[in-house]
């Protein structure tokens, strides 16, 4: 007979229990002030910049064509790195970050930018004679430079002492190519430009188109009248499109055949009108007789002044600095 065998325990009465230790909760690293940071948190930056770079990269082109690269930056199994290496190699990826910033934010399409080459302005010297300087005005829309005016195409300062009859030094009074000096700040020669628009047939405002003989040049019709030579472009009818974003207008009244040229959603401003001497200055607005002493047709110009003036967010006058259409402004011209 085979004796019984004890049985093993499996459960232990409670009074024998031992208390087990209470559970400490686990303890957040915090990182103080005067604390370097590790190689652990470059890491992790870099991972999360990374990331931020690649959405955004995905939201602009629709769909990923190419593998996001990886910003792991620890060493393969095979590979053995000392601490400061792997420090050094965190650091130069990160220095490289920014650069891949900036280009994911070029791939962002351009908006349309306004540039004041020349402020425009209108002076009275003595008794009936001003000196009128014109704006000249740039327009980047994608991959087209558009300007418009190109001025008097002589040096300002020597214009204002002719006028006012003061000591004229030779070096003055000599022709300077101002536009080109203005357009290379924006990293652009004369043959760099696409398209020319000429507001009008005043001097004060055609004067530099001598500078441009590779560009496609607008004028109304007025301003070839009696023309024997071939026209680039003759713009006949009431709107055309130059660009994309940028359009020109026929805006009579100042002469019977001016035009416009508006600019559609630019950069920090909305929609833009470029408008010649359809608006003198800002000043004008509330002051008539800056621009109806000037007018061919003061009705035609008063029309034109309200049904542009009252779509744009802003104006570039052609003798003035840009200016904001205010709901004062509307209420002046009676939108």
């Amino acid at each position: 007979m085979i004796p019984p065998q004890p049985i093993t325990q499996i459960i232990t009465p409670a009074s024998k229990r031992k208390p087990k230790p209470p559970q400490r909760p686990p303890q957040i690293k915090v990182q103080k002030l005067d604390d370097k940071p590790s190689v652990e948190d470059y890491e992790q930056l870099a991972s999360m910049i990374q990331m931020f770079i690649d959405r955004r990269s995905h939201k602009q082109n629709g769909a990923r064509t190419e593998k996001p690269i990886k910003t792991s930056l620890r060493p393969k199994s095979s590979e053995k790195t000392t601490k400061k290496e792997k420090e050094h190699i965190n650091l130069t990826t990160l220095s490289t970050l920014p650069e891949q910033i900036i280009t994911a934010s070029k791939n962002k399409d351009s908006q349309e930018v306004i540039f004041d080459i020349n402020t425009g302005s209108a002076e009275q010297t003595v008794d009936g004679q001003y000196v009128f300087i014109a704006t000249i005005t740039l327009v980047k829309d994608r991959d087209k430079n558009i300007l418009v005016d190109t001025g008097l195409g002589t040096n300002i300062n020597a214009k204002s002492e002719l006028i006012r009859c003061t000591e004229i030094r030779l070096r003055n009074s000599r022709i300077l190519n101002i536009i080109s000096l203005a357009l290379e700040i924006h990293g652009l020669t004369p043959s760099s430009i696409d398209i020319v628009v000429s507001t009008h047939g005043h001097p004060d405002h055609v004067g530099g188109v001598h500078e441009f003989p590779d560009a496609l040049h607008y004028q109304g019709w007025y301003s070839h009248q009696g023309t024997k030579f071939n026209l680039t472009a003759l713009f006949e009818n009431d709107s055309l499109n130059l660009s994309e974003n940028v359009m020109l207008v026929k805006c009579r009244g100042h002469t019977s055949d001016d035009i416009a040229v508006v600019v559609r959603d630019a950069k920090g401003r909305g929609d833009v009108l470029v408008s010649g001497d359809l608006f003198m200055r800002g000043e004008d607005i509330d002051h008539p007789m800056m621009w109806q002493p000037l007018s061919a047709d003061i009705i035609a110009q008063r029309e034109s002044r309200r049904r542009y003036g009252c779509i744009v967010d802003w104006v570039v006058p052609g003798h003035g600095g840009m200016f904001r259409v205010t709901d004062d402004v509307k209420k002046a011209l009676k939108c």
